[in-house]
């Protein structure tokens, strides 16, 4: 009511004022009668008009929306209580949201790549060091010291083929368990599919695993290893197992990480212990008949596989290659659905 007031005696000062130095008819020198056809007054007729009009408006803004709220008058309540219902746990619209921000994907693999090799002395070569010291290391001990088996194969690139895809693989479920802890900062401020995280965690080291392979295809020249062109397109499918098996995994325990920290102390000791049960210092066969129990181990297959189409170790087992895709798409839907699962507890956990 003041400020109604308050309105009311400013509009009354204005007009006022604007009669007395504007309008004619109330101008001291014209308050004598003075015909409308006069010169003066039609001289100031456009100023009158626009005063007119000018307050006119001012009046219907000020009137008009106090009309409009008493005819449709409804409460305003302020204890209202939004809720913000989660997305279906899968829907194609998370592909597409993984498409939209493909370049936020790129942008996390190529900030985690130079981070690791920001201010080091050898670089990328930190990427072959890890695989090739392992190497050298099994090779004296199970290769000279236990003879250790290897299918009839110089013991070197023997183990260094299992290797490479168990460094890849390895690697990665350790960099992706712990990927949602590591970016915490940035979880709890801007949105974004979470899911990126994990995958630019193992694109990550897939260019390790680009990088330690040029090391092989050395040793396959000095050894005079060539594989078939027709044997070499079973390659992207065994990575392909890999890959599928690193983020699946990995989806499982970043979801764990989140709320039992114990998951970053258990998980170096589990994959120390899971790499004597994959035939990597070892071929498969020397399991004998208890064969079928290394076969429920996914990388068991990639790591066979991956010997006989570049070293020629045995014929391509194609049901094996069948079984290890079959368990890795098992363990990623898993993976996804215990991810999208506690996904929307991550901001307040972490």
């Amino acid at each position: 009511m003041l400020s109604e007031f308050l309105y009311n005696q400013r509009l009354q000062k204005t007009l006022r004022q604007s009669k007395s130095t504007t309008d004619p008819n109330h101008h001291p020198r014209f308050r004598a009668g003075m015909p409308k056809e006069s010169p003066v007054y039609q001289k100031n007729l456009p100023v009158r008009i626009s005063i007119s009009c000018r307050l006119l408006l001012v009046k219907i803004r000020h009137t008009v929306p106090k009309i409009l709220l008493k005819c449709y008058s409804f409460d305003v309540r302020t204890d209202v209580e939004i809720i913000i219902r989660p997305k279906k746990l899968f829907s194609f619209k998370e592909l597409r949201e993984i498409w939209k921000y493909r370049e936020l994907l790129y942008f996390f693999t190529w900030r985690d790549l130079k981070v690791r090799y920001k201010q080091t002395s050898i670089g990328v070569l930190w990427a072959v060091f890890q695989p090739l010291a392992t190497m050298v290391v099994f090779s004296v001990f199970f290769g000279k010291l236990l003879k250790a088996p290897s299918d009839g194969v110089p013991y070197p690139i023997f183990v260094y083929t299992g290797l490479l895809f168990w460094q890849f693989f390895a690697d990665s479920l350790s960099e992706t368990s712990n990927v949602l802890v590591k970016n915490q900062a940035i979880i709890t401020k801007v949105y974004f599919p979470r899911i990126i995280l994990p995958f630019s965690s193992v694109l990550t080291k897939l260019v390790d695993f680009g990088i330690a392979a040029c090391i092989l295809a050395g040793m396959m020249v000095y050894y005079g290893y060539t594989p078939k062109a027709s044997s070499i397109i079973v390659l992207p499918i065994l990575l392909l197992v890999t890959f599928m098996a690193a983020v699946g995994s990995g989806l499982i325990l970043a979801s764990l990480n989140v709320k039992y920290r114990d998951v970053r102390y258990i998980l170096p000791f589990f994959i120390q212990l899971l790499l004597f049960l994959t035939p990597v210092i070892y071929p498969a066969g020397i399991a004998g008949k208890y064969s079928w129990l290394l076969a429920l181990n996914p990388m068991m297959g990639v790591i066979q596989s991956a010997r006989a189409v570049l070293l020629g170790t045995t014929e391509i087992n194609w049901l094996l290659i069948g079984i290890s895709f079959a368990a890795t798409s098992l363990v990623m839907i898993l993976g996804f659905y215990a991810f999208k699962k506690t996904e929307r507890f991550f901001a307040d956990l972490i």
